[in-house]
């Protein structure tokens, strides 16, 4: 959906202690993925399991809150289920965003346009395609 090549450097907000996503994201792609967590007992195992398959050159697990991290250098940002408020990752990683990056994220609510125009990031985000689940729905946004 976000059309992540090998020359993107990607961004899991929420990688959890078994960073699923990145990893098929590094293995699939042979893209350079950073997972981050803001739970230091997740990142730590996490980080184990990286090591023990032998992912830890394509993909790094770092300790960090979405609301903190620095996003100039990434082109792809996945924003996982469970980050939530995702308004406020949301308003604080648009500042950062590079002209094109594109952002995939779910929800469960359908509220991810309601959230963009009640915020005013639908001056800045636009919804380029979404793709409805059973339970969920993902979003592509992209920074205008």
């Amino acid at each position: 959906m976000s059309g992540i090549k090998k020359d993107d450097n990607v961004l899991l907000i929420g990688c959890g202690i078994f960073p699923l996503e990145t990893m098929l994201i590094a293995q699939e792609t042979n893209a350079k993925v950073v997972g981050i967590d803001n739970s230091d007992k997740a990142v730590k195992i996490a980080k184990k399991y990286i090591k023990k398959i032998g992912l830890e050159d394509d993909v790094k697990i770092e300790y960090a809150d979405g609301r903190d991290v620095p996003v100039k250098e990434f082109d792809v940002v996945f924003i996982a289920i469970n980050v939530f408020p995702i308004e406020n990752v949301l308003l604080s990683i648009s500042k950062d965003l590079k002209k094109n990056t594109r952002i995939l994220c779910k929800s469960i609510k359908h509220d991810i346009p309601d959230i963009l125009e009640k915020t005013g990031l639908n001056k800045f985000l636009s919804i380029k395609s979404m793709v409805k689940n059973p339970r969920t729905q993902s979003y592509l946004l992209v920074k205008n």
